[in-house]
């Protein structure tokens, strides 16, 4: 995924990061499997894996079907994906999955589901989130990260 050594937090230091990235443990509800986790770096995240995904979900006829499949489906299956990933990397952190989540939050049309990626570069800690019905990234406000009712890791 990266030349450089995989950033790895403790799950314990997961919630304290993400609070200060704006997530409100009062309404969301955190879920983490795993007791470590190796941090994507942000280019991956949003180029060669957003264009993967694409790719799998092209050959898959996997489209937005209302009611069926729709977005808190595509964050799953991005999710997902992104852990075979890590999975079927030779050089793995033993026991740590990828701090690749759904987030569902309350967007300006109603309630929502995406993908974060908690990263780690040159400026610290970053949330960035991207839309997984078409691999683009998105920005949210800070009021859309603190209406966050669901994050799994």
């Amino acid at each position: 995924m990266t030349s450089n050594p995989p950033v790895v937090l403790v799950r314990e230091r997961i919630e304290p990061v993400l609070f200060d990235l704006g997530v409100d443990f009062n309404r969301c509800n955190l879920v983490m499997a795993d007791d470590r986790y190796v941090l994507p770096a942000r280019d991956w995240f949003v180029g060669t894996f957003a264009h993967s995904l694409r790719q799998l979900m092209d050959g898959l006829n996997f489209r937005y079907l209302e009611g069926a499949q729709d977005c808190d489906d595509f964050a799953r299956f991005a999710a997902a994906y992104a852990q075979l990933l890590l999975g079927n990397t030779m050089d793995r952190p033993a026991g740590a999955g990828l701090a690749v989540a759904e987030f569902w939050f309350q967007s300006r049309a109603g309630g929502h589901a995406i993908v974060a990626a908690l990263v780690h570069d040159l400026e610290g800690f970053g949330l960035v989130f991207m839309e997984p019905q078409d691999g683009s990234e998105v920005t949210l406000s800070a009021g859309e990260v603190e209406s966050c009712s669901y994050m799994r890791f």
